[in-house]
């Protein structure tokens, strides 16, 4: 079944309408909470994520519950199911961010964190984007709410995307790297948080460390 459906992650939560249309992929490791809430986004707003983005890059209107349920996605686990493989995905997450209503500060948040993920493994990134993302991660970091709702990027993704942010060694660097490891340690004693990703956050304090030691990012 894992091949039927694309999967290729587990655990991998997928949620289908009547008639058979894959509404949304829910990533594994989400508290009950926000799972929860997910799965009523899910059953609520039948519209397959897919369609959704078709309709928002077209400019039509979404209703709030659309754009939480866009920005719930678990896009790491896409496997092809929303994004063909020419699709401009940077872009499209980029316009899915900037239409996002200023109310949905969090599902915004999201958006835009999933245009950073796929600029920072761009090797032929545009660098005049550098600004503009490092001003969104810098807000992620200095937000317990938004660094909560960005655990991936908060825990995980400092060695890939601090590099691509600023120039190693400069005042700027240091200053989201501290900013970074602070946070680390604010969700390492968050029980908010599942124990597994409290766990995670001395590996992303290793991963930040070994940006000293060989200058290779992932």
């Amino acid at each position: 079944q894992g091949d039927r459906f694309g999967v290729y992650g587990y655990p991998t939560v997928i949620l289908f309408n009547p008639a058979g249309e894959e509404i949304t992929r829910i990533p594994g490791g989400l508290e009950l909470e926000r799972y929860l809430d997910v799965v009523e986004l899910a059953l609520n707003e039948v519209r397959p994520v897919k369609s959704l983005v078709v309709d928002a890059v077209a400019g039509k209107a979404l209703a709030e519950g659309d754009w939480r349920l866009l920005a719930a996605y678990s896009w790491g686990q896409d496997n092809g199911r929303v994004f063909g493989e020419d699709d401009d995905k940077l872009s499209t997450f980029r316009q899915l961010a900037e239409q996002c209503p200023d109310q949905l500060r969090v599902s915004c948040s999201k958006l835009q964190t999933a245009a950073v993920g796929e600029w920072s493994r761009d090797d032929e990134r545009d660098p005049a984007l550098a600004a503009e993302f490092a001003q969104h991660v810098e807000t992620v970091l200095n937000s317990a709410e938004l660094s909560r709702t960005n655990l991936g990027l908060a825990i995980y993704g400092g060695k890939r995307v601090l590099p691509t942010l600023a120039e190693p060694g400069s005042a700027m660097a240091q200053r989201i790297e501290q900013s970074w490891l602070q946070r680390l340690r604010q969700l390492r004693d968050d029980q908010t948080i599942s124990a597994q990703d409290r766990m995670g956050t001395w590996l992303g304090e290793l991963r930040l460390a070994s940006l000293h030691e060989n200058g290779v990012s992932e």
